[in-house]
């Protein structure tokens, strides 16, 4: 899928259908394993493999920290638009914006000093499949982490995943499925996939924050 600069205001693309692919790549805020070949569907939910919007590849960046959701959220959807992951780690950017919980002005901030354009908004179902249909991750915020009972790619004591259960949670949507269902990259847990109606209420919850960002269009000539 083509990737290109964008502005606000996008038309919304057709919907295609296509099996989900997965760039499962090795990182740990440079390098995690996580992959959406090993999807992991809530109770109740039929992983169908299907999207009835595009499946936009991503490189998954893992959070280390309870904080760090925004930051690796972040670095996915930058190193999509082609950002090497070696900038993330650049001492202006870890001083600004590590080790603390990110809003959606941090997250703008972090994706202009990496170079990219962004916008924080109140989304809503329909945008965000236009975007996914042109090709681009959403950033959103969810009022709590999805509940799968495990931590796969991070090392929590039972605290740290108690008190991270419960607070708002930045993570990446990949796609949705035609049951309505949204595949979700977690930097806590990997590739999800949550039924709409969970979606929706927690995102809902957070008053439909979101964050898109793109690279800057290419200058005529």
């Amino acid at each position: 899928m083509q990737r290109t600069g964008f502005t606000p205001s996008v038309s919304e693309g057709k919907s295609v259908i296509r099996r989900i692919r997965c760039l499962a790549v090795g990182l740990l805020l440079t390098v995690a394993m996580l992959g959406c070949a090993n999807a992991q569907p809530f109770k109740g939910v039929n992983w169908t493999r299907e999207t009835s919007v595009p499946f936009v590849e991503v490189t998954p960046v893992a959070q280390l920290d309870v904080r760090d959701c925004g930051y690796a959220s972040m670095a996915t959807v930058a190193s999509y638009h082609g950002v090497p992951l070696e900038r993330l780690r650049e001492e202006g950017i870890v001083r600004n914006f590590a080790n603390r919980t990110l809003s959606a002005v941090d997250l703008v901030k972090m994706a202009h000093a990496l170079g990219l354009i962004a916008f924080g908004y109140e989304g809503s179902v329909e945008d965000l499949k236009r975007n996914l249909t042109k090709g681009r991750p959403v950033v959103v915020l969810l009022s709590n982490r999805p509940r799968i009972g495990k931590f796969p790619s991070v090392a929590w004591s039972q605290d740290t995943a108690h008190s991270f259960v419960g607070g708002p949670h930045w993570v990446v949507v990949l796609s949705a499925t035609p049951e309505g269902q949204f595949v979700l990259h977690d930097p806590a847990q990997g590739c999800l996939v949550m039924d709409g109606k969970s979606f929706l209420k927690s995102w809902r919850e957070k008053a439909m924050v979101c964050v898109l960002v793109g690279r800057p269009p290419k200058s005529a000539g």
